[in-house]
This record gives structure tokens, C-alpha cells and sequence, in this order.
């Protein structure tokens, strides 16, 4: 912080007027550098992703668990949509960019990995919206809820 020493009052006249006026310090510009404190830029925190191995509707994938998604998403690249297995429509939208409008199908999910939670355990079955995913690390994005379950 500066001190008030670095506030000037001064006058300025000419033949018909006089005007005070101030010349205010500029923002870290002090008298001594001990004056200044120089702030430390804040740390980048980078949430770590967390994924699953999964089988939809019988093709192993791995799955993208987001807590900020409001729908699953399963890869177009996992399945074929044909009208007859379209159950309506959505519009999709990340986090930039315009929505999409992308059909919805049922499928059947199951975690797969832990041989003994894969021998109780049941498929769900999910309406999950079908994009086209330009990902390489995952082809399905689940709900951490359904995850859970």
C-alpha cells in the first residue's frame, strides 16, 4: 500500500482562473519497493476425472463420470439409431458452444471390472441422449448418481 505522501495537491492558473487539483497515485506505484507487496498469481486447480469401464447394451466402453450432467450421453460410435429405436429428442448443450438436437434411446449399462460386484450385478436400463463424441478417452458420460447406483 502507499502512504499519503504520494498524494500531491496542487494549483494551476492561468490570467482568468485557478484550479486545484490532485495527482493520484497509479496502482502498485509507491514511494519504496517495501511499500509494495507484490501478490502471488493463484494456483490452477484442476479437478482429476474420474472414469468407470461399463458395457452398453453389450459393447465394453469407458465411461466419464460427471456430476455436472443433467442426462447420459452414449457415443453414436457405440450404436446404431435407427427411427424404430429413437424414443424422442433433446436438445444437448456443453459448455460452449450451440445446442444440438440428438435422439434418445433406452439402453442397457453395466459396470464391469470388479469380477465380484460383476456377478450381482444388475444392467440399468437408461434413456441416454446418442452423440457424436469427438473424445478418445471416453464414449459414454454418465451421471454420477447412475454411477452410484
Amino acid at each position: 500500500m502507499c502512504d499519503t505522501d504520494s498524494v500531491m495537491i496542487a494549483k494551476w492558473c492561468d490570467e482568468t482562473d485557478c484550479w486545484e487539483f490532485r495527482n493520484f497515485p497509479e496502482v502498485n506505484h509507491c514511494k519504496d519497493v517495501t511499500q509494495c507487496l507484490v501478490k502471488p498469481l493463484p494456483e490452477l486447480k484442476v479437478s482429476k476425472l474420474q472414469y468407470v469401464n461399463v458395457t452398453v447394451n453389450g459393447n465394453k466402453a469407458v465411461a466419464l463420470c460427471n456430476s455436472g450432467s443433467q442426462i447420459p450421453i452414449v457415443s453414436s460410435h457405440l450404436l446404431d439409431v435407427s427411427d424404430d429405436d429413437k424414443m424422442g429428442i433433446v436438445n444437448v448443450q456443453g459448455v460452449v458452444g450451440e445446442p444440438v438436437t440428438v435422439p434418445l434411446m433406452s439402453v442397457n449399462v453395466k459396470r464391469i471390472g470388479d469380477e465380484q460386484c460383476e456377478s450381482v450385478m444388475e444392467e440399468l436400463q437408461l434413456l441416454c441422449a446418442v452423440v457424436i463424441l469427438s473424445s478418445s478417452s471416453h464414449y459414454v458420460i454418465l451421471l454420477v448418481d447412475v454411477v452410484d447406483e
